[in-house]
């Protein structure tokens, strides 16, 4: 190795731990930890004791935790409206929670970046609308 190298992998090794230690990563890293291990809740504590916990269906994202970390905001996207179920991590029962669309959906596309507060009471949500100008002609033959 020459002189900038030796400086350089030092350098962008503590620039990476710095990144993984910052406050928007932390509270990733439990989660992360579990999902890595394979286990979750009371399972993470007694090795061999997890097990396999419900997920979410193939196609739904998660939108947010729920406040006590017991279930899940869930969605599918390209179905309107947007419909959020809270997927109850202990049990893997699925409840209907809320649907969005805007009050006029003519053109609506998409419903996009949907979040809410953890406890469920706020909510912020964007939407595409494609709209066109339709032409009529008369008198072809």
């Amino acid at each position: 190795m020459n002189g900038p190298l030796i400086l350089a992998v030092p350098v962008a090794a503590a620039a990476g731990a710095i990144t993984f230690a910052s406050p928007c990563c932390l509270p990733l890293i439990p989660g992360y930890l579990s999902y890595v291990a394979g286990m979750s809740g009371a399972g993470a504590e007694r090795p061999g004791a997890g097990a396999p916990r419900p997920a979410a269906e193939e196609g739904e994202e998660p939108s947010q935790w729920g406040g006590d970390g017991r279930f899940l905001y869930v969605s599918r996207r390209g179905i309107l409206p947007r419909r959020v179920y809270r997927l109850d991590l202990a049990t893997g029962r699925k409840e209907f929670w809320r649907e969005f669309s805007p009050s006029d959906p003519a053109g609506l596309d998409g419903i996009t970046g949907l979040r809410m507060t953890p406890d469920g009471k706020a909510y912020v949500y964007g939407y595409l609308r494609l709209l066109s100008v339709l032409y009529i002609v008369e008198g072809l033959k």
